[in-house]
């Protein structure tokens, strides 16, 4: 007796998430089966030296080592994946049911070539709740008027298309601003308005003014054509996550 093919691919690109990875995995898996989804989720190491592969497959993935590299990762994952749609995620993130009740159907339209979710930042210091809203109100606004992204919005396609695309552009930097550029190209996307839930650590550790006038500055330089090779040393002079 045959298996039915996946409906939904989700492809995790992950390096030393075992903090992470867990809660992640098992809110997709529990949100396959709340709503019946037919779907797979593969985890690809960038070569964790922690428990982030072991954690990956007891919650339920199948994990793949590919080179260290956010670009390469995902696209070893999108070479395997079976779905029909593939949902590119940060490990730090969790995905509720009803957005990927929500990306299914959107992805259900023929018009429809991908997209990418609105987001709802998580407080888990406790430091600034409020600023953080504050941030997701900022990134959900940019993301309606704009039609833009970021690769932690759990951008997605059909596979054809995706692949047709040739995955992740190959860049060290800013790869999910270059793809979602690419999908606007190539069809109407969709805005989940069902929001992902992202981790605010980033904001919490370096500061919500630090953060976001780096992240910025980093998005200004790439629409300028400053290369995405020199923003990624700047981004790791300044980066310990």
């Amino acid at each position: 007796m045959s298996v039915p093919q996946p409906q939904l691919t989700i492809v995790i690109a992950a390096l030393c998430e075992a903090r992470w990875i867990s809660p992640c995995v098992g809110s997709l898996m529990a949100a396959f089966a709340s709503t019946g989804i037919r779907g797979e989720v593969l985890v690809c190491d960038g070569g964790s030296d922690d428990e982030t592969c072991l954690r990956a497959e007891r919650a339920g993935a199948r994990v793949i080592h590919a080179p260290r590299g956010r670009a390469a990762q995902l696209n070893a994952g999108i070479a395997q994946a079976a779905g029909e749609v593939i949902v590119l995620m940060h490990a730090d993130a969790l995905m509720p049911a009803a957005t990927l009740e929500a990306i299914l159907k959107a992805t259900s339209q023929e018009d429809i070539v991908g997209g990418w979710c609105l987001v709802d930042i998580l407080c888990e210091t406790g430091r600034y709740p409020m600023g953080l809203r504050m941030v997701s109100w900022g990134i959900n606004a940019r993301t309606r008027y704009f039609k833009t992204a970021t690769a932690d919005q759990a951008i997605f396609a059909r596979t054809d298309v995706l692949r047709a695309l040739g995955g992740v552009p190959d860049m060290p930097l800013m790869e999910g601003n270059a793809l979602a550029r690419l999908l606007r190209q190539r069809g109407p996307v969709a805005i989940i308005p069902c929001p992902l839930r992202i981790s605010g650590r980033r904001w919490e550790q370096e500061g919500l003014v630090a953060t976001m006038a780096r992240m910025y500055a980093l998005r200004a330089a790439y629409m300028l054509g400053v290369s995405p090779e020199l923003l990624a040393r700047f981004w790791r002079l300044h980066d310990d996550l």
